[in-house]
């Protein structure tokens, strides 16, 4: 028999809670993060690109960028997801004809391989009925090194009192004209995660690339998932147990 072993989140009963509240479950996969750092760099609006870390995992891995806006479209402090570009060894910033001179970028590279295809639907979506539980006030953390479980949540590497991204399923392939759909079937709107890839280059949709950044567009219902551009493309979409909105 598998063994199983569960953390829940703080004020859930790990045996008997929704999917979506445990911290952990060995079943699944997690979004596990290579690096977490920050770089400026000075676009100059010319060809070419800026190295913003070099990973040398050996395949595409998942990956996300964030940048203060400049510019100018939203308030100076507003932090905006950033198209970017990943190779199996790097992660590059590509000069797209805008100079926008000194920018810093903000970026997660994570261990998760864009090509790793997984299968959620043998693990059952259960619901917390009895609103006793809720009065559980335990807590578990870990820490990440030299720091213990008191730090700041940004120094744990796992607390029972904040969400984790856990991994429902993942699926790649290769995306014609039409609209692709895959289900879920988890019965609420989960968070999800979009990459195309063109070429020898893993991106969330450089616009120099089909499909460009402005035409990515999906759409999620409490059952599946649809992609809807217009373009042909190999892709890989990671669907998260966590629900959008709470």
């Amino acid at each position: 028999m598998t063994q199983v072993f569960k953390v829940s989140k703080a004020g859930n009963d790990a045996s008997r809670c929704a999917d979506y509240n445990l911290l952990f479950d060995n079943r699944w996969k997690t979004m596990k993060v290579l690096a977490q750092d920050e770089i400026t760099i000075i676009d100059t609006g010319s060809s070419g690109s800026a190295l913003l870390f070099t990973h040398n995992l050996g395949y595409y891995p998942a990956f996300m960028v964030f940048v203060v806006d400049a510019n100018g479209s939203n308030p100076p402090d507003y932090l905006v997801s950033k198209a970017v570009q990943c190779t199996d060894t790097e992660l590059r910033w590509y000069h797209n004809g805008d100079s926008l001179g000194s920018i810093t970028l903000y970026f997660y590279v994570f261990l998760n391989n864009l090509e790793e295809v997984i299968d959620g639907t043998d693990i059952n979506i259960i619901a917390d009925t009895d609103e006793s539980v809720r009065k559980i006030e335990s807590r578990f953390g870990i820490s990440k090194p030299d720091y213990d479980t008191a730090s700041p949540p940004k120094d744990l590497i796992a607390a029972s009192a904040y969400s984790s991204f856990a991994i429902h399923k993942v699926s790649t392939g290769t995306k014609s004209n039409d609209i692709l759909t895959l289900a879920h079937d988890l019965g609420y709107y989960p968070m999800f995660l979009i990459f195309g890839k063109g070429g020898d280059l893993a991106s969330t949709g450089y616009r120099n690339l089909n499909p460009p950044a402005s035409d990515h567009y999906c759409g999620v219902s409490e059952s599946d998932l649809s992609v809807i551009d217009g373009y042909s493309y190999d892709y890989s979409i990671f669907i998260l147990k966590n629900p959008a909105g709470f």
